[in-house]
Protein backbone atom coordinates (compact mmCIF):
# COMPACT_ATOMS: atom_id res chain seq x y z
CA UNK A 1 0.00 0.00 0.00
CA UNK A 2 1.52 3.31 -0.92
CA UNK A 3 -0.73 5.75 0.69
CA UNK A 4 0.64 7.02 3.29
CA UNK A 5 -1.49 5.68 7.03
CA UNK A 6 -3.96 8.63 8.24
CA UNK A 7 -4.03 10.46 5.01
CA UNK A 8 -7.69 11.19 4.21
CA UNK A 9 -9.67 10.25 1.25
CA UNK A 10 -13.26 11.32 2.31
CA UNK A 11 -15.29 13.75 3.70
CA UNK A 12 -18.49 12.22 4.81
CA UNK A 13 -21.49 15.16 3.42
CA UNK A 14 -23.55 14.48 6.57
CA UNK A 15 -21.11 14.46 9.37
CA UNK A 16 -18.55 16.12 8.03
CA UNK A 17 -16.02 13.70 9.25
CA UNK A 18 -12.79 12.80 7.27
CA UNK A 19 -12.27 9.50 7.13
CA UNK A 20 -10.22 7.03 4.55
CA UNK A 21 -11.98 4.66 2.09
CA UNK A 22 -9.71 4.50 -0.57
CA UNK A 23 -6.10 2.73 -0.73
CA UNK A 24 -3.34 2.63 -3.37
CA UNK A 25 -2.00 -0.72 -3.89
CA UNK A 26 0.99 -1.15 -6.38
CA UNK A 27 2.61 -4.70 -6.86
CA UNK A 28 6.60 -5.01 -6.31
CA UNK A 29 7.42 -4.68 -9.84
CA UNK A 30 6.73 -0.71 -9.89
CA UNK A 31 7.07 -0.30 -5.96
CA UNK A 32 10.72 1.28 -6.80
CA UNK A 33 9.29 3.55 -9.19
CA UNK A 34 6.61 5.78 -6.86
CA UNK A 35 8.35 9.43 -5.59
CA UNK A 36 4.96 10.32 -4.00
CA UNK A 37 1.84 9.41 -3.02
CA UNK A 38 -0.48 12.05 -1.45
CA UNK A 39 -4.13 13.39 -1.23
CA UNK A 40 -4.88 16.89 -2.41
CA UNK A 41 -7.51 18.18 -0.20
CA UNK A 42 -8.02 21.20 -2.27
CA UNK A 43 -8.64 19.90 -5.88
CA UNK A 44 -12.12 18.57 -5.01
CA UNK A 45 -14.75 19.42 -7.23
CA UNK A 46 -18.58 20.05 -5.70
CA UNK A 47 -20.86 18.14 -4.83
CA UNK A 48 -18.16 15.11 -4.12
CA UNK A 49 -16.84 13.65 -1.00
CA UNK A 50 -13.20 12.34 -2.25
CA UNK A 51 -10.51 13.73 -2.30
CA UNK A 52 -7.87 13.63 -5.36
CA UNK A 53 -4.87 11.05 -4.70
CA UNK A 54 -1.84 12.39 -6.86
CA UNK A 55 0.42 9.39 -7.66
CA UNK A 56 3.92 10.66 -8.72
CA UNK A 57 6.31 7.74 -10.44
CA UNK A 58 9.74 7.98 -11.91
CA UNK A 59 9.18 6.03 -15.14
CA UNK A 60 10.97 7.45 -18.61
CA UNK A 61 9.44 6.44 -21.90
CA UNK A 62 12.15 5.06 -24.66
CA UNK A 63 11.70 6.80 -27.77
CA UNK A 64 11.22 4.65 -30.88
CA UNK A 65 13.71 4.35 -33.58
CA UNK A 66 12.97 6.36 -36.21
CA UNK A 67 13.49 3.63 -39.22
CA UNK A 68 14.11 4.30 -42.81
CA UNK A 69 12.58 2.30 -45.78
CA UNK A 70 12.97 1.78 -49.24
CA UNK A 71 9.92 3.44 -50.87
CA UNK A 72 9.53 0.83 -54.02
CA UNK A 73 6.19 2.66 -55.44
CA UNK A 74 8.55 5.69 -56.41
CA UNK A 75 11.61 3.38 -57.92
CA UNK A 76 12.37 4.42 -61.36
CA UNK A 77 12.32 0.15 -62.73
CA UNK A 78 14.09 0.74 -66.05
CA UNK A 79 17.02 2.42 -64.44
CA UNK A 80 16.73 -0.85 -61.53
CA UNK A 81 16.85 -3.30 -64.33
CA UNK A 82 19.80 -1.37 -66.11
CA UNK A 83 21.76 -1.42 -62.83
CA UNK A 84 21.02 -4.66 -61.95
CA UNK A 85 22.24 -6.24 -65.00
CA UNK A 86 25.25 -4.06 -65.00
CA UNK A 87 26.11 -5.28 -61.64
CA UNK A 88 25.33 -9.34 -62.74
CA UNK A 89 27.42 -9.03 -65.27
CA UNK A 90 25.42 -9.03 -69.09
CA UNK A 91 28.17 -10.66 -71.37
CA UNK A 92 27.81 -13.58 -68.54
CA UNK A 93 26.33 -17.07 -69.76
CA UNK A 94 23.95 -19.54 -68.36
CA UNK A 95 25.55 -22.58 -67.46
CA UNK A 96 24.97 -25.46 -65.46
CA UNK A 97 25.22 -25.57 -61.96
CA UNK A 98 26.97 -28.92 -60.53
CA UNK A 99 27.80 -28.64 -57.07
CA UNK A 100 25.91 -27.24 -53.80
CA UNK A 101 28.48 -24.81 -53.26
CA UNK A 102 28.73 -23.67 -56.25
CA UNK A 103 24.90 -22.60 -56.43
CA UNK A 104 25.51 -20.98 -53.18
CA UNK A 105 28.51 -19.18 -53.98
CA UNK A 106 25.87 -17.73 -57.12
CA UNK A 107 22.83 -17.07 -54.98
CA UNK A 108 24.93 -14.98 -52.81
CA UNK A 109 26.00 -12.89 -55.62
CA UNK A 110 22.81 -12.30 -57.06
CA UNK A 111 21.87 -11.26 -53.16
CA UNK A 112 24.61 -8.76 -53.42
CA UNK A 113 24.17 -7.37 -56.70
CA UNK A 114 20.45 -7.13 -56.15
CA UNK A 115 21.11 -5.53 -52.07
CA UNK A 116 23.69 -2.94 -54.20
CA UNK A 117 21.05 -1.85 -56.96
CA UNK A 118 18.47 -1.35 -53.90
CA UNK A 119 20.22 0.77 -51.56
CA UNK A 120 21.38 3.18 -54.39
CA UNK A 121 19.16 5.99 -53.52
CA UNK A 122 18.70 7.41 -57.06
CA UNK A 123 17.02 4.23 -58.30
CA UNK A 124 15.01 3.08 -54.90
CA UNK A 125 14.56 6.50 -53.03
CA UNK A 126 14.25 5.78 -48.98
CA UNK A 127 11.25 7.46 -47.27
CA UNK A 128 10.73 7.72 -43.65
CA UNK A 129 7.01 6.67 -42.80
CA UNK A 130 4.75 9.21 -40.83
CA UNK A 131 3.74 7.44 -37.87
CA UNK A 132 0.50 8.17 -38.86
CA UNK A 133 0.05 7.04 -42.14
CA UNK A 134 -2.10 3.63 -43.59
CA UNK A 135 0.97 2.37 -44.44
CA UNK A 136 -0.94 -0.60 -46.35
CA UNK A 137 -2.59 1.93 -48.20
CA UNK A 138 -1.84 2.68 -51.91
CA UNK A 139 -2.71 4.35 -55.02
CA UNK A 140 -4.62 1.78 -56.29
CA UNK A 141 -6.48 1.49 -52.96
CA UNK A 142 -7.36 4.99 -53.75
CA UNK A 143 -8.79 4.50 -57.29
CA UNK A 144 -11.10 1.87 -55.92
CA UNK A 145 -12.24 4.25 -53.13
CA UNK A 146 -12.88 6.92 -55.57
CA UNK A 147 -14.94 4.44 -58.18
CA UNK A 148 -17.02 2.72 -55.00
CA UNK A 149 -17.97 6.85 -54.17
CA UNK A 150 -18.95 7.96 -58.02
CA UNK A 151 -21.00 4.41 -58.09
CA UNK A 152 -22.48 5.10 -54.87
CA UNK A 153 -23.66 8.84 -55.44
CA UNK A 154 -24.70 7.52 -59.05
CA UNK A 155 -26.55 4.64 -57.09
CA UNK A 156 -28.08 7.26 -54.54
CA UNK A 157 -29.83 9.68 -57.77
CA UNK A 158 -30.99 6.90 -59.32
CA UNK A 159 -32.90 5.17 -56.21
CA UNK A 160 -36.15 5.47 -57.71
CA UNK A 161 -35.38 2.87 -60.38
CA UNK A 162 -34.31 -0.45 -59.10
CA UNK A 163 -33.74 -1.58 -62.21
CA UNK A 164 -31.07 0.15 -63.08
CA UNK A 165 -27.05 -1.61 -63.84
CA UNK A 166 -25.61 0.92 -61.89
CA UNK A 167 -26.75 -0.47 -58.84
CA UNK A 168 -25.58 -4.17 -59.21
CA UNK A 169 -22.22 -2.16 -60.37
CA UNK A 170 -21.91 -0.56 -56.79
CA UNK A 171 -22.98 -3.28 -54.78
CA UNK A 172 -20.21 -5.17 -56.89
CA UNK A 173 -17.38 -2.44 -56.45
CA UNK A 174 -18.15 -1.99 -52.85
CA UNK A 175 -17.77 -5.41 -51.71
CA UNK A 176 -14.78 -6.37 -53.88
Amino acid sequence: MKLEKGLPTLRAHNTGNYTRVDNVWCSEAIQGMFVSCDTNLLMRTTKTDHFLVVSELAYTLERNKVSTCKNFRAADWQAFREALSKALGKNRQPEKIRMVAEFERRRTELEKAVQKVIDNDEIVPATKPCPFTKQWWNSDLEVLRKTVGKLSRTSYRKRDQPNNEVHEAFRKARNR
